[in-house]
């Protein structure tokens, strides 16, 4: 049974169990948009890539993330799930790595499942890499694979406790 998000809130507030224990109800209303166009100095290939996802444009908050890494600053964003946050961070390694041969970039997550989450995110548009090496290195990975992901892969996806234990020794 699906109920609109009006009537699901009613019945929680009226829920002693639910409303009595939640000290503040906000409900953010519904906002248009604010987008910009592709960076003109982003990677052609990424580019297309991108216009193939049905990417055309960035929100604004994708947009200045781009500009602040391009002025070499360092970028924190907070914004809501499915905001447009793995975008932001992803736009620019993946320009250095079409960029530069060498580019190799590093992705630390909290969880397994967010690490694998954002593998399958990165599969399509890491594919106009040509093979260039996006690898998971967790504790799933197979011993016998961890050498060669440490040395071949140029954008390694992983956790903390794998890179204390089997990164940096």
């Amino acid at each position: 049974m699906s109920l609109p998000l009006d009537r699901m809130l009613a019945r929680w507030r009226a829920e002693p169990n639910i409303g009595g224990n939640i000290c503040t109800w906000h409900t953010t209303p519904p906002q248009v948009a604010r987008t910009t166009p592709l960076p003109p100095v982003l990677h052609p290939e990424l580019q297309e890539t991108l216009h193939r996802q049905g990417i055309d444009a960035l929100y604004t908050h994708q947009a200045q993330a781009w500009e602040a890494v391009q002025r070499g600053e360092n970028v924190a964003l907070i914004t809501p799930t499915a905001s447009g946050k793995s975008l932001a961070y992803n736009l620019p390694v993946l320009d250095a790595l079409l960029r530069d041969p060498q580019a190799s970039a590093l992705y630390i997550f909290p969880t397994k499942a967010l690490t694998q989450d954002q593998y399958h995110t990165l599969q399509d548009t890491t594919q106009l890499l040509a093979g260039a090496g996006i690898a998971i290195y967790d504790g799933d990975t197979p011993s016998h694979l961890r050498p060669g992901i440490r040395k071949e892969a140029r954008l390694l996806l992983t956790n903390p406790d794998m890179l204390h234990y089997g990164i940096l020794p």
